[in-house]
Order: C-alpha cells, then structure tokens, then sequence
C-alpha cells in the first residue's frame, strides 16, 4: 500500500512554518499536503472571513492538486473547515486531530473564556487590529493561551491581524453544528485537551460517524515543543498501525465482491499451461506486459507449435533469453508436472517459493503467500515483518508466510484476498 495522500488544514493559528513537526512526523506515514489558509502565512487574506470561506479556498487547493485519492484532514479549527469542502469517491476517508467542532465543545477555563471573548469582540467592533496586534498586551494574552515566545514570534510574523481576530470571533461564537462527511473518520484526540472538551468531541463523533476509528494520544492540543520528536514520543507506531489497517479494511469492504469473484475465476482456470508460462515471466517485470505476451503465445498456439518465443518476449519482460529457455523446457516436462509448490520448485528452472504460490493461486489453490515486493512492504508497514529481507531463501519464505497467515487470520481477511487488495491499492486494478 502505497502512502495515502493526506490533505491537512491547520489549527489556529497556524501555518506550515508553525507545524514544521508536526508535518516531518506525518510524512513518515503520508504524503502530507498542509493548505495554508489565507492570511495565515504571508498570503492574501479573505476580503470576508467565514467558515463557508475558508472551505471554499481549500476546495480550490483540492481541486488544483487533482489526487486521485486522498484522506482530508483537519486540526482543530482545520477539520471544521474540512466538513465544508465538497469530497467525491476520490476521498477516502477524513483525520480529525484534535478537532474543534464548535463553541459549545471548548474547553477552555470560563472566566479565561469569557475575558478573551470580551478581548476579541472589542478589537473586531473598534476594527483596531494593527494597533492590538504590535501591543505588549497581546503579547501576554497569547503567552497566557500557552504560546512559546517563539511561536509568538512567527505568528506576529506570518499571520495578518485581521485574519487573526476575525477568526477567533467566529470561534467564539459559532454554535452551530459540524456537518461530518459521510466517509470513515479517524479521530486522534488526548483525552486530557486543554482547549476542547474531549468527552463531548467522542460523543458527538460516536453519534454521527458510523464508521470510526478512535486513537488516544498524549499530544497537547498546543505544545510547547512542537518538533518532529515531540510527536513521535507522544503518538507511537502502533497507534499508525492501527490507521494503516482501518483505511485497508475499508478498502477491503469496497473491492471484496471483485476480489472473491476473481478468486472464483480463478478456480475454476482451465488454461493452466499458459497460466505457468505467466508466473514464469513475471519476476521483475512489469505483470500487464507478461500477461499480453502470454495472450500472444496462446493466439501462435505455443503449446501445440514449435515457435521462437523470444521475439514475443523481447519487448515485454526483462531477462527474455533466460525466460525463453525457461519456457520451453517447461513445456517439454509440462505433462509431468506435479501441481505442488515443493515440487515445482525444484523441477521447474525459474520457479522460486513466490512464483510458484502465484501459479497455485491462479489455478485455485488457496493459503499460499506471494511474497513480492508489494506484499512485504506492505507487511512491513503493519508491522507483520521487522524487516524486508535482502534474499528470500525457503526458510525466511516460510516464515515470513506462517506470519503472514497468523495476521491475515487475526483480521478476518483470507491471505489470498488480501494479496488481490494490497495490489489493486498499488495499481488501482484487482489483476492475477
């Protein structure tokens, strides 16, 4: 599975400078595109400023990256933000951090509350916001919200007064309900949020998303240290884990009805000799290829003729000599052959442990690994496997497939589904 695209909208106040750390962590999980909203990092500001505004500009930006797929993510104020975008099928689900819902969810101490609330209102009514925004006072307001003196400096640097106020006029006083997507939601949320109310968050999650995947974390939803270390301590690989398999087995729920029907097809595949001609060329080649090739030796009827295979092979599978050889030998012992992977191993020259689990697979036979590429970094990014070994010899190949088999068994997903898945999340398509 490859990276998912994560499209973030940042937190209040914030900017890709402020959440440097936060975005080298997420990177080692997702291709992170962090949408600067406007007035928030040096960049024009909106003539209105409003929650429907905002969503608008990130539609924009969604519109521009055209991704083919993508997680919508938001922090705090961003995931309020992100319920406003309009998402199509090429969104595959949303990441709430932290997620500020509305004004009635802050949990912010009241009397503090009510005096930035009293702050806020009177800087937008006098419209005084240059003057405020260069005063010691302000300063101090943003050192009492628990700001580090260094991140006070770059939002004095980086964000546009007006924007600032105006924003958190409508933080304070919006009470209107969060319109969630109708997509899975995965909800990272510390139980102990000094800025919302946690429990309330949970619950009104629990109550409107039917498909949710909850992570606790200790992460503040404002910290004083905000490096790529910060979060790593606070959040760890498990918690990824458990991300990786939530959007996996909801992919699984969309492409299961395609899976078992090409597993069904598979069953019942009467063309077993040039199913074996295709396992045969496909080691570091490129499958659609190898699989045309295959449909031209079946239209030169290979099986029944003496052909020159190697001008068929030539442009469309690497080390076309060796596999050339390879397949003719095959078909002068094809009617020999012993449908057992330990047998075609060593009887049939260019048949390893993967190759021959793929030829099983496509004939029928079910709970046989095909440990290539995709499958392993896979495996390795559900923590399945510690490391990708450099050679797979028949003892590493056992037992990398017996813990194969044990995860597959622990998730309810049969391993030959979740071969035909964790390809077609690579290539869009579920082949053979």
């Amino acid at each position: 599975m490859k990276k998912p695209n994560l499209i973030l909208v940042h937190t209040f106040p914030g900017n890709k400078i402020i959440l440097k750390g936060l975005i080298e962590f997420l990177q080692d999980y997702f291709n992170v595109y962090m949408c600067d909203l406007p007035g928030f990092n040096k960049n024009k500001p909106l003539k209105e400023i409003s929650f429907e505004n905002y969503s608008k500009f990130v539609q924009k930006y969604l519109d521009k990256l055209n991704l083919k797929e993508y997680l919508l993510g938001g922090i705090s104020f961003g995931f309020k933000i992100a319920c406003g975008v309009k998402i199509d099928e090429r969104c595959k689900g949303v990441l709430a951090l932290e997620p500020y819902l509305s004004s009635k969810e802050l949990g912010i101490p009241w009397l503090f509350r009510i005096y930035e609330k009293l702050e806020v209102d009177l800087i937008c009514f006098r419209k005084n916001y240059e003057k405020v925004w260069n005063s010691k006072n302000f300063v101090n307001i943003l050192k009492m919200g628990g700001q580090p003196l260094s991140r006070i400096k770059t939002i004095l640097e980086t964000v546009d007064p007006r924007t600032f106020f105006e924003t958190a006029y409508l933080l304070f006083h919006d009470k209107n309900d969060c319109n969630f997507h109708k997509k899975p939601h995965i909800l990272i949320i510390n139980k102990k949020d000094e800025i919302v109310n946690a429990n309330k968050i949970i619950k009104e999650f629990k109550e409107n998303v039917s498909n949710l995947l909850i992570i606790y974390t200790s992460i503040k939803h404002m910290p004083k240290q905000d490096s790529k270390e910060y979060f790593q301590r606070n959040m760890d690989d498990e918690a990824f884990r458990k991300i990786i398999l939530f959007c996996i087995k909801n992919e699984y729920g969309k492409r299961k009805k395609e899976i078992k029907s090409r597993l069904k097809e598979f069953k019942n595949n009467k063309d077993v000799f040039y199913e074996l001609c295709f396992c045969l060329l496909t080691p570091q080649s490129n499958a659609y290829k190898c699989w045309d090739a295959v449909e031209e030796l079946k239209k030169k009827d290979f099986f029944n003729k003496n052909i020159k295979v190697e001008n068929i092979l030539k442009s469309k599978t690497r080390f076309y000599k060796n596999k050339s050889k390879y397949l003719y030998e095959m078909k002068n012992k094809f009617n020999d052959l012993k449908f057992e992977r330990e047998f075609l191993v060593e009887n049939v020259k260019g048949l390893s442990y993967k190759e021959s689990s793929h030829f099983l697979r496509n004939i029928g036979h079910r709970n046989y690994a095909i440990l290539d590429r995709h499958i392993l970094k896979n495996l390795l990014n559900l923590k399945v496997v510690q490391e990708i070994p450099k050679n797979l010899n028949k003892k590493n190949y056992l037992e990398i497939e017996n813990k194969f088999r044990k995860f597959s068994d622990k998730i309810g997903i049969e391993m030959d589904e979740l071969d035909l898945l964790f390809w077609s999340l690579e290539t869009g398509k579920v082949f053979r």
